[in-house]
């Protein structure tokens, strides 16, 4: 219904503001894994309760889905909401960044088509088991961020571009 969106658009209003203003306080990293680790685990319990319901129509379960959609997207929003476009900025060299966002902007669009035109698909044909190529999507988000984000909390984007392509990248800004 049109109000369980609005209930949902500012559940996560409030949920990336607040975010938002711990992002230098705890760090980009922290929150990155902190809410992949939440999506995974909310995630997970979603699925398992949609399977409960479709296997047994518990009305508990039907519940429960609907309190875990809610926990996702807190932890979604920790991490997703505020600092996917920050931290992409951030963490590319200073010649590769307006291209890098460029190909940021066409894979999360790429995604969206997919997620619009192939979930309904997916779904229709096995439905809730579709919701394990998520779960381990997670799990796999999870791996890749606990092994490579690198934390830029309190680091001048010259700072963080020494650390990602050595010294030689903050001369080269500073000459530009």
């Amino acid at each position: 219904t049109n109000e369980s969106h609005s209930i949902l658009a500012v559940w996560n209003l409030f949920w990336a503001v607040l975010a938002s203003f711990l992002v230098n306080r705890l760090g980009r990293r922290f929150l990155f894994i902190t809410s992949c680790a939440g999506m995974t685990i909310f995630f997970t319990m979603q699925t398992i309760c949609s399977a409960r319901f479709a296997i047994d129509g518990s009305p508990a379960a039907a519940h429960s889905v609907i309190a875990f959609i809610f926990l996702f997207y807190a932890a979604y929003d920790l991490a997703f909401t505020p600092l996917i476009v920050s931290y992409t900025i951030e963490i590319l060299p200073f010649h590769l960044r307006a291209k890098g966002f460029n190909w940021f902007n066409f894979i999360i669009s790429c995604a969206l088509i997919f997620n619009q035109y192939i979930n309904p698909i997916a779904l229709g044909n096995i439905a809730w088991k579709y919701y394990i190529v998520y779960v381990v999507w997670l799990v796999f988000e999870f791996a890749f961020l606990w092994l490579y984000i690198i934390e830029t909390k309190n680091k001048t984007l010259e700072e963080t571009a020494a650390m990602f392509d050595g010294e030689q990248a903050e001369d080269q800004i500073a000459a530009a």
